[in-house]
């Protein structure tokens, strides 16, 4: 059967200044089905988005799209709002 991959990120995800065919969950999507799979690629980038929003975007929305697989890509300022997310939505004991 399908299966349904959901890609989370900013604006590298999004595709911020290309088109939809040139953004690299489009680009997943085509070679997966080139390979003979049934997949279908969501691109739910939004530029800006720090992996908090992400987490958030999926708890509200990305979860009810019943995903087989989530990509979360991150760039380097992520990694700060990392930090965040821990203390954000993991207590610490």
């Amino acid at each position: 059967g399908l299966t349904r991959i959901l890609c989370l990120g900013d604006s590298t995800t999004y595709g911020q200044s290309v088109n939809d065919q040139d953004t690299f969950p489009h680009f997943l999507e085509r070679r997966l089905i080139e390979r003979g799979l049934d997949v279908e690629v969501i691109n739910a980038g939004v530029r800006g988005y720090t992996i908090s929003d992400e987490v958030k975007y999926y708890s509200a929305r990305g979860k009810y799209l019943n995903p087989d697989l989530v990509i979360v890509t991150m760039v380097e300022n992520d990694v700060l709002d990392f930090r965040n997310v821990n203390r954000e939505y993991f207590e610490r004991k």
